[in-house]
């Protein structure tokens, strides 16, 4: 789009929650320029609103998201700590974006004289606008409204993880500063430790034997291995770098059995980053849904599909899950 353009809509409200009254005009005054700054390079057609709350767990949940759902909205604290938001919303039978901010940490980046790294965070959060728009009209109805089986519901929640934070690291990249060193510290733990944390999680079915608990555990440490490897290519792609001349990202995966996948991963984005708001149908994100299913299947966990959309999980015994005998504890 032209940077000429400020695609902000005009009814947008940006609601203040919990914030002493003498910044509360500060505050509004800064997120109104800064957002009419990236609109002029973001697509931000489709933003429903921002909300700055200093209870940012509480304004995730007190979100009104416009159809039914039992899902509650949670900070994420696996490998870093969430500072923004922006989850899919219906308003008037269409889809939307609102953008939730935790007030605490965006003062204190600019109290720290870090007013790029906050700069940077909304601007990712409107790239999730503009992605979220752009496939809503590619896809009518795609988010947020379709009903799948619990396999095709992890593929697309995969997909979905992986391009949007893949993309929206991209299409944010020139607002703020380089966020590498961020993103691979979020990496390069999950490289280490999916693997052994999934395993281990196999190992306990053995026991327990509750087939919902080790998929959703084990899906669940691959889903974010892949969202994490997702971010750090985004924005390595955004700033025009090559992972293999990134020496800490490079040893790391050098024979390392996640590589084919982190490969694969990378030549997807790209692929469906060329056509960006242009696709034509699903296939280059089924490479994405495809990639996903092949991950938890090298990690001992096997979808099979049956009629009448039934699906069957097969967790066969390895060395590497199964339970160590009673009599070799020590």
């Amino acid at each position: 789009m032209s940077e000429s353009c400020n695609s902000v809509p005009k009814s947008v409200e940006i609601k203040i929650v919990g914030v002493s009254a003498e910044l509360e005009t500060e505050v509004q005054d800064l997120l109104g320029s800064l957002v009419d700054m990236i609109g002029q390079k973001i697509d931000l057609a489709g933003l429903d609103g921002i909300t700055f709350a200093s209870d940012y767990h509480q304004a995730l949940l007190d979100l009104d998201r416009g159809y039914a759902t039992d899902y509650k909205l949670t900070p994420s604290n696996d490998h870093g700590v969430g500072i923004a938001m922006s989850p899919r919303v219906i308003r008037d039978s269409k889809l939307k974006t609102h953008i939730i901010i935790d007030a605490g940490m965006f003062l204190g980046l600019l109290k720290a004289k870090n007013s790029d790294i906050a700069i940077n965070t909304v601007a990712h959060e409107c790239a999730h606008v503009e992605l979220n728009h752009l496939f809503d009209v590619a896809f009518p109805g795609a988010l947020l409204r379709t009903k799948e089986n619990v396999l095709d519901h992890f593929r697309t929640d995969c997909m979905l993880a992986c391009w949007d934070e893949f993309a929206a690291c991209w299409r944010s990249a020139s607002i703020g500063p380089s966020s590498q060193l961020v993103y691979e510290a979020a990496f390069l733990p999950a490289l280490e430790q999916t693997r052994p944390a999934a395993n281990s999680a196999i190992m306990e079915y053995r026991t327990h034997a509750d087939i919902g608990v080790v998929m959703n555990k084990v899906c669940g440490l691959y889903g974010n291995l892949l969202k994490y490897s997702a971010y750090h290519l985004g924005n390595l792609h955004g700033h025009g770098i090559d992972w293999h001349t990134v020496k800490t990202t490079a040893d790391a995966l050098q024979d390392h059995w996640f590589l084919p996948f982190f490969e694969r991963l990378e030549r997807a984005c790209k692929v469906i980053a060329v056509d960006y708001g242009n696709w034509k149908n699903s296939a280059p994100f089924d490479v994405l849904r495809d990639i996903a299913e092949d991950l938890v299947a090298d990690g001992g966990m096997h979808f099979e599909r049956h009629a009448d959309d039934q699906i069957s999980l097969d967790i066969p015994m390895t060395i590497e899950t199964m339970p160590v005998p009673p009599h070799l504890w020590r």
